[in-house]
């Protein structure tokens, strides 16, 4: 996969051949490990950002790996 960070809290991302088709929440999972090796101290905020994948909808995604949709009216 190819990642891009277009601004201080998105990051673009698109599959090459050998990833087309993978589901949202796999392309996530290697997103999170990319970002984040190991989460922080559980005492702390989680660290968060947002993630567009293969032109769908944003999602925000944090460093625990949890993951939520963006409303559309919120992506800019």
């Amino acid at each position: 996969m190819e990642l891009m960070m277009t601004a201080d809290d998105l990051i673009e991302t698109r599959p090459d051949g050998r990833f087309t088709g993978m589901p949202l929440a796999m392309a996530l999972i290697i997103v999170r490990r990319a970002m984040w090796i190991a989460p922080r101290d559980a005492a702390t905020e989680p660290s968060s950002l947002r993630v567009a994948f293969d032109g769908r909808p944003q999602v925000r995604l944090d460093e625990l790996g949890d993951w939520e949709p963006i409303a559309s009216d919120r992506c800019a």
